[in-house]
């Protein structure tokens, strides 16, 4: 088969949410893996939902980044400050040109 004409793979980019817990609340950090043989350059957007006793709010980064060939770069950071109530919905979407090309969604606290 003619492999020039195929679409991108779900695999060809790989992204995922990393959160971690500190004193005054929460960082999360956004990663983006290029399993592709080519540098690629990327937009990302990274939101977090809160919804809390105060109502809902949002936090929104974006952004563009060149991920090498082969490698895992982070994207993005946000720190968050959670209160007792709180809850965060957040959510990672990767861009090549105009194509979606990996995503990711977490929510904190994680439920069991």
């Amino acid at each position: 088969g003619c492999s020039a004409s195929r679409h991108n793979d779900a695999n060809d980019y790989r992204a995922w949410i990393a959160i971690e817990t500190n004193a005054s609340g929460v960082k999360v950090e956004a990663y983006c893996f290029n399993e592709t043989s080519q540098d690629a350059v990327l937009r990302y957007e990274l939101k977090a939902k809160k919804t809390g006793i105060a109502g809902k709010a949002q936090t929104s980064q974006s952004g563009s980044v060149e991920v090498p060939a082969g490698q895992q770069k982070r994207l993005s950071r946000l720190d968050l400050s959670v209160s007792a109530q709180d809850r965060y919905q957040i959510d990672l979407k990767v861009y090549k040109d105009v194509e979606l090309v990996a995503e990711d969604s977490i929510s904190y606290p994680q439920q069991q």
